[in-house]
Formats: C-alpha cells, structure tokens, sequence
C-alpha cells in the first residue's frame, strides 16, 4: 500500500522526492559534496603528499650505509615527517567530510 492510498501524499512533512524524507535536498547535495572530496582527497592529495615529502626520504635512507649517518640526515627525517603529519592531516580533513553531513543528517532525523 502506497503512501498516496495510506491518505499521506509523498510531499508532506518535507518530503521532497529526494529518497530521503525528513531531509531536504540541500542536505544531500551536501553530503554528495563532501563525499567527492573526501574521495579526492584519498585519491588525489594522499600520493602527492608522500611522493613529495615520503618517498625521497625513504630512497635517500635506503641508499646509505648501515652504522654511517649522512650530512643531511636531519634534514630528510624532517622531511618524512612533515609527509606524515600532512598525509594524516589530510585523512583527518577527508574523515570529517564523511562524518559531518552524517551527524548533521542524524541531528536533522531527531527533530
């Protein structure tokens, strides 16, 4: 028994046709958005930061001596450091995208 025969329209109480009946379509088309670039954030920023900053500090550690520390060795732990700290601050910029339009959706749900 559809909706319409229940003697509900489908457009009452904020449905707007959108799959989601308490949330307008602005709330999806926010959670869409923030999901495309959560995913180019994985896609896109992740690889670039650790083949900037990770990857010639790991081939540089890689092609010395064991026991024997080069000149410029702080400067390359620095370096995969920094490729760390900027690839987790990216996941975390990635993880609340996906979270905030749910926790907004959950929020709009109780009222």
């Amino acid at each position: 028994m559809g909706a319409a025969q229940r003697g509900r329209h489908p457009r009452a109480r904020g449905h707007r046709g959108n799959g989601n009946p308490r949330l307008p379509r602005s709330s999806n088309r926010l959670a869409r958005w923030s999901a495309l670039a959560a995913l180019a954030l994985l896609l896109a920023a992740f690889p670039g930061a650790f083949y900037f900053w990770v990857a010639p500090a790991n081939d540089f550690f890689l092609n010395t001596m064991p026991g024997i520390l080069p000149q410029k060795w702080m400067a390359m732990r620095d370096s995969w450091e920094t490729g760390h700290a900027v690839r987790f601050a990216l996941q975390l910029a990635a993880l609340a995208l996906l979270v905030v339009p749910l926790a907004r959706e959950a929020s709009a749900g109780k009222s």
